[in-house]
C-alpha cells in the first residue's frame, strides 16, 4: 500500500509539472489506472509511474520532469532505449526513496 500512495503523490507532481510545459500526457498504469479500473486505488503494488506522450513532445516532458527532480537513468540514455525502444526511465532520490518515471513515445 505504501508503494502505491508514494506512486500516487509522484504523479501529482508529474501532472502538475507536465500540464505547467502544456505537454498532454496520459498515465499508463499503476494506482490511478486501478481506481478508473476498479475503483480501487490499491489493487495491485505499483512501484513505478508510467507516462506516454508523443514523440514530438518526448524532450519537452523529460525537461520537465528533470525541473522536479528526475534524472535520466543510465542504461536508458541510448539511442537504443529512445528510438527503438520509444521509452526512458527517469530516477529521483529524495534521500528517503527512489521515485521512478517511465517516460514513454
Amino acid at each position: 500500500m505504501a508503494m502505491n500512495v508514494a506512486c500516487l503523490g509522484d504523479s501529482i507532481a508529474i501532472d502538475r509539472v507536465l500540464r505547467e510545459r502544456r505537454v498532454d500526457f496520459v498515465f499508463l498504469k499503476g494506482p490511478l489506472q486501478q481506481h478508473l479500473l476498479y475503483g480501487d486505488h490499491f489493487m495491485k503494488p505499483s512501484g513505478d509511474v508510467d507516462i506516454l506522450v508523443s514523440p514530438a513532445s518526448f524532450a519537452a516532458a523529460r525537461e520537465a520532469l528533470r525541473t522536479i527532480g528526475y534524472e535520466v537513468a543510465g542504461k536508458s540514455r541510448s539511442v537504443w532505449w529512445v528510438r527503438f525502444l520509444g521509452e526512458q526511465h527517469m530516477v529521483r532520490d529524495d534521500g528517503g526513496r527512489a521515485a521512478t518515471v517511465d517516460l514513454h513515445h
